[in-house]
């Protein structure tokens, strides 16, 4: 499977609604995917490590350094103000949360396989996400370019889980050859000053060595 599948779709838009902020499980299908020995109840347990983090990072005191280099090594970027920073425990990679101080929202970052360019990716995850949530609503679908230079698809939806209307924007990037970066921000609907974070965010991501065009 080289393409963004309906398995691959779930990690993008199962959500959990937790005492102190959103989770964004956006990992948990590709992982699956990808485990040598995928387990019967490795979806749950990755879901509980995920909210261990997220309830970890909540506790812990404001960040005072803003530049951080993602636990992958291979790209930095500008922490938000407000928001925390905390390991994804499927992905060599960080998760982003606001302070329950702030509201709740979080920013998934994740690597996954693909082929095709941006826009064919970028199509796929459209023809999949309304099958895994409520009142599915497209906002936009474009192609746009980084401050970087580097080419980027982002797609903004709308949805429904539970009693929560939520937001979520997805950025897919070129990372390594055959794989795509993916910056997966969630808001409650409503929250621009949330949405204009995770493009602040994604802008900000800065590779710290050349990588392949898609």
């Amino acid at each position: 499977m080289t393409s963004l599948t309906s398995r691959t779709a779930l990690f993008f838009y199962a959500l959990i609604l937790a005492p102190l902020g959103f989770i964004n499980l956006s990992t948990i299908a590709t992982e699956r995917a990808e485990a040598k020995n995928p387990q019967k109840n490795a979806g749950l347990d990755n879901r509980k490590a995920l909210q261990d983090q997220i309830d970890k990072t909540n506790s812990q005191t404001t960040q005072k350094d803003l530049y951080r280099t993602d636990y992958s090594n291979n790209f930095s970027y500008i922490l938000p103000p407000g928001w925390q920073v905390t390991q994804n425990p499927m992905y060599p990679h960080d998760i982003l949360v606001k302070q329950k101080s702030e509201g709740k929202g979080n920013i998934v970052l994740a690597d996954q396989q693909a082929k095709g360019n941006l826009g064919k990716i970028s199509s796929e995850l459209v023809d999949e996400l309304p099958k895994q949530c409520d009142d599915f609503k497209l906002v936009s679908n474009e192609m746009l370019k980084l401050p970087s230079g580097a080419n980027c698809a982002r797609l903004i939806h709308t949805g429904k889980l539970g009693e929560s209307e939520i937001c979520q924007v997805n950025y897919l990037m070129p990372y390594t050859r055959g794989r795509v970066l993916i910056v997966t921000g969630t808001v409650i609907n409503g929250d621009k000053e949330g949405l204009d974070t995770v493009e602040k965010f994604t802008f900000s991501v800065t590779m710290k060595k050349k990588k392949l065009s898609l």
